[in-house]
């Protein structure tokens, strides 16, 4: 015979499986299979005003909401909206629901125009001897940095990554070295070598 407590619990075991056996959905009840914002992460330049963001899978009427209205907003709720920034930089998450309340988010980065330059000092700048160095040190943008010699004949770098690197003359004649950021902003600065 069963206990008053075994029955119980038995009861409330079923109702908790029957209520996620009627309200759980599988991914592959989804249209597509999946259920995400396009694109996932994308980052908006002091000069984007908007992006356009699409609901891949799901079914409609689509939901969207912003966290952060300072930082923008939706302009309507089909499979396609358009994501408006304003001038403030920093990070916004996009809400998707859809019919089903299946949810997705996507985070939006928002760079100022400050975070769109990248400056290179080196010092010094003028290398007058081979085997003579050059420390060159980035600073904006958003890191990391990516460092690139545009004559290897003419000098190398200690390494290729990182806020600082160092440069060391090998012959005569002026070199380039390049910096890129993780954005994809680039910039340049000259070593003369007389």
């Amino acid at each position: 015979m069963r206990s008053a407590r075994d029955v119980g619990l038995a009861l409330l075991v079923s109702i908790l499986l029957g209520l996620c056996l009627s309200g759980c959905e599988e991914s592959s009840n989804l249209t597509g299979g999946e259920f995400f914002i396009d694109p996932p992460a994308p980052t908006l330049g002091a000069s984007d005003e908007a992006i356009k963001l699409t609901a891949v899978g799901g079914e409609e009427p689509f939901v969207w909401s912003v966290a952060d209205e300072t930082f923008g907003n939706v302009t309507t709720n089909g499979r396609s909206v358009v994501y408006a920034r304003t001038a403030a930089s920093g990070v916004n998450i996009v809400t998707l629901i859809d019919a089903k309340t299946w949810t997705a988010t996507c985070t939006i980065t928002q760079l100022s125009t400050d975070d769109e330059t990248v400056t290179v000092t080196a010092s010094p700048s003028t290398l007058t001897g081979n085997g003579d160095k050059s420390v060159l040190t980035a600073t904006g943008g958003i890191p990391p940095y990516r460092w690139a010699v545009n004559d290897d004949a003419l000098g190398g770098l200690d390494r290729t990554t990182g806020s600082t690197v160092v440069y060391t003359r090998n012959n005569v004649g002026n070199n380039v070295i390049h910096c890129t950021d993780a954005n994809g902003v680039r910039t340049s600065v000259l070593i003369t070598q007389p």
